[in-house]
């Protein structure tokens, strides 16, 4: 049946030739199974992931692209999975629906910012992953791992971002203090980082107002949590290249909800249509090392 399904003609072909010759119609041969049966090191790979409590098969269907170059959709993924590994299913509630969400204009006009706490290896302490996307085209810009969240891995963290993609007109995070003051902030240090390099600082007032940022750290945590466990990370270091593969496969191949384009595909309708604000070069802001700064305000 699941071959007429999906091919409604041959079904209709078929009844026709029963309904002429009811007594005498006999159906041929369907010609067996012509399903190959899935390679080892993809099985071993899925139930790595499983044995793990990974069940997000969108996930799994990417890093079988990337890593084995074996591309399934995520609906055959779940097949093959409910099929070959039952005893690992469980029940997930329905998607919520996308809803049209309010956005800057033009990419690079604002990026939003923020970081949450992972644990991916044995420390006092648990590490800091921190994420920052483009408000316009959903892209991801930057996401890095670090021992513990400091100002200064923030600072080292934009910096890199700033070094592929430019300087933004305006920055967007939470009201952590580290962050300093919205608008015009001669005191704390961040804020006069934001204020030499002419990026305004914008605070939002509460976490669902930079809802974008939350979901995509939220999606990036889940993701990469497990694609850096399984790859056996132990230092900040180690999470870079398996960080940089993920997140360009993701830009590339995941449609947003909401814009229904790639953050790829909609950086490029961007720019055709004269909708990216041109970046500053970043000419100075770089061979900084942390230093103590004796200011009477710090």
């Amino acid at each position: 049946m699941s071959n007429w399904a999906s091919n409604p003609r041959g079904f209709t072909e078929l009844h026709t030739q029963w309904l002429q010759n009811k007594g005498s119609f006999t159906p041929r041969c369907s010609g067996g199974n012509h399903k190959k049966p899935w390679p080892k090191q993809v099985n071993d790979l899925l139930e790595a992931y499983l044995q793990q409590g990974e069940h997000n098969h969108a996930l799994m269907a990417d890093e079988l692209e990337r890593t084995l170059l074996f591309k399934r959709s995520r609906t055959a993924l779940r097949a093959h999975v409910a099929r070959m590994f039952s005893l690992y299913i469980t029940r997930t509630p329905p998607p919520k629906k996308p809803r049209r969400r309010w956005q800057r204009a033009h990419a690079g006009e604002l990026w939003q910012h923020d970081a949450t706490p992972v644990q991916l290896w044995d420390s006092e302490h648990p590490q800091c992953m921190i994420v920052t996307i483009d408000d316009h085209t959903r892209e991801i810009l930057h996401v890095s791992v670090w021992p513990r969240e400091t100002l200064w891995a923030h600072v080292q963290h934009l910096r890199a971002a700033f070094e592929r993609h430019g300087i933004p007109e305006c920055l967007y995070t939470d009201g952590f203090s580290m962050f300093g003051r919205e608008g015009v902030d001669a005191v704390t240090k961040c804020g006069r980082m934001l204020r030499a390099l002419g990026i305004v600082h914008r605070v939002a007032p509460s976490a669902q107002a930079k809802g974008k940022v939350e979901r995509a750290i939220g999606t990036m945590q889940r993701r990469l949590m497990a694609v850096l466990t399984q790859h056996g990370v132990t230092s900040a270091a180690d999470c870079v290249p398996v960080i940089a593969g993920h997140v360009a496969f993701w830009n590339a191949h995941h449609p947003n909800r909401t814009t229904r384009l790639t953050p790829e595909a909609s950086h490029a309708a961007a720019k055709a249509s004269g909708r990216v604000r041109r970046a500053k070069a970043l000419t100075f802001f770089t061979g900084v090392e942390p230093r103590m700064n004796t200011d009477k305000h710090e």
